[in-house]
């Protein structure tokens, strides 16, 4: 079972469970079943932090918004047959089943959102310069390395041909841009060597493909929105541009490009990867020229 399937059927449990005893305690208790709303902000800030940590922002909407549906009907369903969250017969419509779904996914979002943030902020003040040193390094010895060069048109056939792709650097050798042909996971083997998920998700920042003016493509520019590990930056073709805090990655030694045609804005399949001595940043390809 994947990370968000986990994140999403833990997520689905947990409020079944906190459904089945608030339902339980307000009869018992007596006490306003609205009340229970503070513990389902807790469990889907909980869901957000988590589906952010693993998977981004795409994660945090995509778990919230299932997990919300399950709460929606089979947690409604439970409190009603208990009896605190029953809905009046003569409530029981289309257009109020509707806006009652529809308020649950702005909730569940809302409340993730707000789980997501502060992954962002402690995630922000974490350090990868010790994940970077200690990546797989036993396996890493036995894989065989990247290929120590590409040249333009190979990469320009990668980058026009695959939907997502590649771009592997170090300090060692020049950037190469290779083509990921499946879906990306926790691990992404390029070439016969393997690189670990880095923990970061998959938004890093808005990105642009970096286009000569005969409309090459020369680099990838990431506007970044996520703090990198400080090697990263001392790699070959990488320039940091710290007052608008671009990451500049030049695939050659062309450096001159078109501002205009450059302004692509993408923020998909955008995650970093670790090796031994290598990163590598996935993005979506800029497709056919």
């Amino acid at each position: 079972m994947s990370p968000f399937w986990k994140i999403f059927g833990l997520g689905a449990v947990a409020v079944l469970i906190f459904d089945t005893v608030a339902s339980l305690a307000s009869n018992g208790l007596g006490f306003p079943y609205g009340y229970a709303a503070i513990g389902s902000v807790l469990i889907y800030a909980v869901v957000g932090y988590f589906a952010f940590r693993r998977g981004g922002l795409i994660w945090v909407v995509g778990a919230a918004v299932l997990v919300a549906l399950v709460d929606a009907t089979l947690g409604l369903y439970i409190s009603g047959q208990i009896g605190p969250g029953a809905l009046p017969t003569d409530r029981f419509s289309i257009p109020v089943i509707a806006t009652v779904l529809v308020s649950a996914f702005i909730f569940s979002v809302l409340s993730a959102l707000v789980g997501s943030a502060l992954a962002r902020v402690l995630h922000g003040h974490r350090s990868v310069n010790n994940a970077y040193m200690s990546v797989n390094v036993e396996r890493q010895s036995t894989q065989a390395p990247l290929a120590p060069f590409m040249s333009r048109v190979q990469m320009e056939t990668v980058l026009h041909t695959y939907g997502t792709v590649a771009v592997a650097i170090s300090s060692d050798s020049p950037p190469m841009v290779l083509g990921i042909a499946n879906s990306i996971g926790a691990e992404l083997h390029l070439n016969g060597e393997v690189f670990l998920d880095s923990g970061k998700g998959d938004w890093l920042g808005f990105y642009d493909w970096l286009r000569s003016t005969s409309g090459q493509v020369i680099g990838v520019r990431i506007w970044l929105d996520t703090k990198l590990p400080r090697p990263l930056f001392k790699c070959q073709g990488v320039e940091l541009i710290k007052a608008d805090q671009q990451l500049l990655i030049f695939f050659g030694q062309e450096r001159q490009f078109d501002e205009s045609s450059s302004g692509d804005q993408d923020f998909c399949s955008n995650q970093l990867f670790l090796s031994k001595d290598r990163f590598a940043l996935t993005f979506n390809g800029p497709g056919p020229t």
